[in-house]
């Protein structure tokens, strides 16, 4: 979906192990999700595949709305993957018609989806450094050692390698969606979210928030039937009798860049 945005990945390494050839030894994510599986499986099918629009067929959410290996393993084990488990912990809760417990979690998974919504439409910061010369050229295995250990720690070391090496690329990357992240978080970390479900019809599920966060209109679909909204939105619209399916699907898709889920 987001191949024509950026060049191509770099490719894990192949060693040689007990004489065989193994590629990817560190099991670096190749294919990383801007939309977590696990949210995306909401909408499929009987088939289990998803309808998205601007696509001709249905696919899996394997499928969809993924990039290859754009961020920094630490990004994708570390600041994603804390990020989705406790989403999924309260849209557990919400599915179940229990109360939201911890609302900063709803929205710092708003957060994050918006950063990697914004990461993934530009283009791969696959480029030489205007501002340092490079003394050192690290080689492929030690950046691949390097990456597994900044995967460990808080403290992040960067090394540069040849003109292939894109692992400062995906290191900026990773800064770019901590410092949106960040900034998103200090706006909204006080937002209150309420649930509305239907009765019958269907939610979308769009591709990019910007708009959403830009205008104030905090709406994060849950599942087809199911969306949380802040309060302050949720009132505005049930005080006009706007609080319908209808207007909440026109206000996802007025920020949506390429496809969304029906």
């Amino acid at each position: 979906m987001y191949k024509k945005n950026h060049s191509p990945s770099e490719k894990p390494s192949t060693v040689e192990q007990n004489g065989k050839k193994v590629s990817n030894p560190h099991q670096f994510t190749r294919v990383q999700h801007v939309i977590p599986q696990a949210h995306l499986r909401e909408w499929v099918n009987s088939d289990g595949k998803l309808s998205i629009s601007g696509l001709d067929k249905p696919i899996k959410p394997e499928d969809a709305f993924f990039v290859d290996r754009l961020w920094s393993q630490w990004a994708e084990s570390r600041m994603l993957g804390k990020n989705e488990t406790n989403y999924l912990t309260q849209s557990k809760l919400i599915k179940k018609g229990k109360p939201i417990t911890e609302h900063t979690h709803i929205t710092a998974y708003f957060c994050m989806l918006h950063a990697r919504m914004v990461v993934t439409h530009k283009e791969r910061p696959h480029y030489a450094s205007h501002m340092v010369k490079l003394i050192h050229i690290s080689s492929k295995a030690e950046l691949e050692e390097l990456e597994v250990s900044n995967a460990k720690s808080h403290v992040h070391v960067i090394m540069g390698g040849d003109d292939d090496s894109q692992s400062i690329s995906r290191q900026l990357v990773a800064s770019h969606m901590q410092m949106d992240f960040v900034n998103c978080m200090r706006h909204f970390e006080a937002t209150k979210w309420e649930i509305f479900r239907l009765k019958s019809g269907r939610f979308i599920m769009p591709d990019f928030f910007q708009n959403l966060l830009q205008t104030n209109r905090l709406i994060l679909p849950i599942s087809p039937q199911i969306v949380a909204i802040c309060s302050n939105l949720k009132h505005e619209l049930e005080k006009s009798g706007l609080l319908t399916e209808e207007i909440i699907n026109s206000i996802l898709k007025s920020g949506i860049k390429n496809h969304y889920v029906k």
